[in-house]
C-alpha cells in the first residue's frame, strides 16, 4: 500500500462505527475521496489550508448536498466547526505541528479522533487526550484511533484482520 493510504483501514472503520458527521482535517488524494465514495449519505466536510492543494482537489472533486470541501487559510479557522457533533474527526494536518492542538481541541465535540502518522514522537501527548485508543501499526506510517466516548472493545467491534 502506498505510505499516504495506511491510514484508510482505520480511518473506514472507525467511520463504521458511527453515523454522526465526518470532519477531515487535511483533504488527501486517497481519505477525501474513499471518505466521498464509501459513506455518500454522510455530511462529510473537508478542511484544507494549502490553496494549491485545495485548488488541485476543487479540480476534480465537485462539492454534493452532503460532502463540502474548503479552504481555509490556518487551522485557527476550525473553531466554528467545534459546535457540531462529529462521529469521526481525521487529523492529517500540515503542519505536522499542528496536529495535536487540533486533537485536543475535538476531543470532546467528536466520538472517534483518528490521527495518520502516529509513530512520530511529538504525538505522545495527543495520545494521551483519550481514555481509549488503539494503534494499528501493521502499516507503516501507523494510524491511531482515540476516544473519549467509546472503549477499546468498542473501538475493536468488528475490525477487519490487517
Amino acid at each position: 500500500m502506498h505510505d499516504y493510504g495506511t491510514h484508510l483501514p482505520a480511518l473506514i472503520h472507525a467511520c463504521m462505527l458511527t453515523k454522526l458527521p465526518i470532519l477531515e482535517l487535511g483533504a488527501g488524494e486517497f481519505s477525501t475521496r474513499i471518505l466521498r465514495g464509501l459513506f455518500p449519505d454522510r455530511e462529510i466536510i473537508s478542511l484544507e489550508n494549502s490553496k494549491k492543494w485545495y485548488d488541485h482537489l476543487k479540480n476534480t472533486l465537485e462539492d454534493t448536498d452532503k460532502h463540502k470541501l474548503q479552504w481555509i487559510p490556518d487551522w485557527s479557522h476550525v473553531l466554528k466547526f467545534m459546535t457540531c457533533e462529529w462521529g469521526v474527526v481525521f487529523v492529517d494536518t500540515d503542519p505536522i505541528s499542528s496536529r495535536v492542538e487540533l486533537m485536543d481541541l475535538f476531543k470532546s465535540t467528536s466520538n472517534i479522533v483518528v490521527l495518520h502518522d502516529s509513530e512520530a514522537v511529538l504525538f505522545e501527548q495527543g495520545k494521551k487526550l483519550f481514555r481509549s485508543g488503539i494503534e494499528f501499526r501493521t502499516m507503516s506510517p501507523w494510524t491511531f484511533i482515540g476516544s473519549n466516548h467509546y472503549t477499546c472493545d468498542r473501538l475493536l467491534t468488528g475490525l477487519p484482520t490487517l
